[in-house]
């Protein structure tokens, strides 16, 4: 990204990174210090399950997303791949990593709550950012967003192309050591399970 598109972010845009950080650790101080009342240990296994498969999901998307994406930011309108079937892959792949995460740990409610706010909280970052991308490429992406779903994908074979630039592979490496934070989140899940068998762990257990 220029100097000049990094000018033009907002306040709420710089301050994201921290604010993600800080929402981070209150996310995983409440999975640790509370825990679901799930009688049925089948119906527990079936949601850790799918918590799971929605990070592998997630980690594999955002793979994906990359090897269209990396390198090529702000450089060419990109539209093919993942990107024909939302404008916004990376933050929908994101969205179910996050989702998957607090659900392997069995909180359905706080899966629910945690899924709203990513929409709404990202529904802000989208629209500053596309003010941005409609200056960078004009007519192109009003076109673009006119025949393309803005955060969740559509139900149709992605398209492909050549996108004329070469992957910058720096960005790709750099992309892939973030995307392990996903299948990292597995491992999370596994150790807030054992310590909250620890004797004398203390824990709030939900009515719910």
């Amino acid at each position: 990204m220029s100097k000049t598109n990094k000018k033009r972010k907002t306040l709420f845009e710089r301050l994201r990174p921290n604010l993600s950080k800080a929402f981070a650790i209150l996310l995983i101080a409440l999975l640790l210090f509370t825990k679901p009342h799930i009688t049925s240990e089948r119906a527990a296994d079936f949601i850790e399950i799918t918590g799971f498969m929605l990070l592998i999901m997630a980690g594999l998307g955002r793979v994906w997303c990359t090897l269209y994406i990396a390198g090529r930011k702000d450089k060419i309108l990109c539209t093919a791949g993942p990107y024909s079937l939302c404008r916004n892959p990376l933050y929908f792949f994101s969205f179910l990593g996050l989702t998957g995460f607090v659900l392997a740990t069995n909180h359905v409610l706080y899966a629910l709550i945690v899924a709203v706010a990513f929409v709404v909280y990202y529904h802000f970052v989208i629209k500053n950012e596309e003010q941005r991308l409609s200056e960078l490429f004009g007519d192109g992406f009003t076109t673009y967003v006119r025949t393309t779903n803005r955060f969740f994908p559509a139900l149709k074979r992605p398209t492909k192309a050549d996108l004329g630039l070469p992957m910058n592979y720096a960005v790709f490496e750099k992309s892939l050591r973030d995307i392990s934070g996903f299948f990292m989140a597995i491992i999370l899940v596994e150790l807030i399970e054992v310590a909250q068998k620890i004797p004398g762990f203390h824990f709030i257990v939900l009515p719910f």
